[in-house]
């Protein structure tokens, strides 16, 4: 099994990048995104969005998830090292 160390960079490293494609192809246009209005969005800069961006969501919480159990598990094996060490 591989230890949370490396597991919990690229699980964190996909989350964050989930997050920021939420951000940026939704929740900053969600404003224009009404869904009982509108189904699309222009954007500024000419770019098409729709509501469909808030699949990054769904995306980005299974590994938010996945990142912060893993900080956990590390957190407790330094804080059972630390004590044993001490002991």
């Amino acid at each position: 099994m591989l230890k949370p160390t490396l597991l919990f960079v690229p699980v964190a490293a996909l989350a964050t990048f989930f997050w920021w494609a939420y951000e940026a192809r939704y929740r900053r246009y969600a404003d224009c995104l009404d869904a009982l209005t509108n189904s699309s969005c222009i954007t500024p800069d000419g770019t098409n969005v729709t509501s469909g961006g808030i699949i990054w969501a769904f995306l980005a919480l299974p590994f938010t998830v996945v990142a912060a159990v893993l900080l956990c598990v590390m957190a407790v094996r330094l804080v059972r090292r630390r004590s044993r060490d001490a002991a």
